[in-house]
Order: C-alpha cells, then sequence, then structure tokens
C-alpha cells in the first residue's frame, strides 16, 4: 500500500466509521515509505477490493495479521495469497520466521501453507465499565 486512497480502501473492511478513521490516522502517522516495518495489503479481484492483509516486521519475526476475505471471494485462493504475499516481502527483507494467529475458519488453510501450532490462548474483551 502506497497510497492514503488504499490505506482508505484496506480501513473500508470494517462497517465502524470510528475504527476505520483510526485506522486511516494510524496508518497515515506510518507513512509509504517502502522500508517501514508494517505493511498492509489489499487484495483487489476484478478491480475490486476484496481481501486484506497486514505485515509487521520487527525482533526478526514477520508477523502476519488482519487476513481477510469478503465472503464472495472466499474459496478461490485469495486467503493464501495474501498470506503468502507478506511473507515473500519479509523473506526478501531477510525474515526467515513467520507468525499468526488464527480463526477456527481460516485454521486449515494456514495448515496447508505450513505453519504448525505453537501455542493456544485466549481473547478477552475489556467493556471500560
Amino acid at each position: 500500500m502506497t497510497d492514503l486512497a488504499t490505506l482508505s480502501m484496506w480501513c473500508g473492511f470494517t462497517d465502524q466509521a470510528e475504527i476505520a478513521e483510526a485506522l486511516i490516522a494510524w496508518g497515515t502517522t506510518l507513512g509509504f515509505a517502502p522500508n517501514r516495518p508494517i505493511v498492509h495489503f489489499l487484495g483487489r479481484l476484478d478491480g475490486r477490493p476484496v481481501a486484506t492483509a497486514t505485515l509487521v516486521l520487527g525482533g526478526g519475526v514477520a508477523g502476519i495479521y488482519n487476513v481477510m476475505t469478503i465472503p464472495e471471494a472466499q474459496r478461490q485462493g485469495i486467503g493464501a495469497l495474501m498470506t503468502v504475499s507478506p511473507l515473500m516481502m519479509a523473506r526478501e527483507r531477510g525474515y526467515k520466521l513467520g507468525i499468526l494467529q488464527s480463526s477456527q475458519m481460516a485454521y486449515p488453510l494456514y495448515r496447508r501453507l505450513g505453519f504448525q501450532d505453537y501455542c493456544q490462548f485466549g481473547i478477552y474483551l475489556w467493556s471500560g465499565k
């Protein structure tokens, strides 16, 4: 992702305006330099945005996050491409270890791509009350 317009499309994958605005502000702060440690990916099908992913580089580890594909574009290999593309970028930058967190739905995909279980953890929500 190299410009604000594409970042805005990437942030459009949330249906909550305040979250999209916060993501745009965060992404703009990070900038669009080619060697930045956080890179967002936007997948398109026939020119239409259908998938996202984020690559976070640091400490010798390439983290893959925010892999999402809209329902009507699923089961076409797009999720795999949105996972492998950031890993290839990380490899080009010298990274040899990739990590991610998986939903139950995506678990078989990541296993096919060669990821192995390392640990399991819970997700907790704080409501602010």
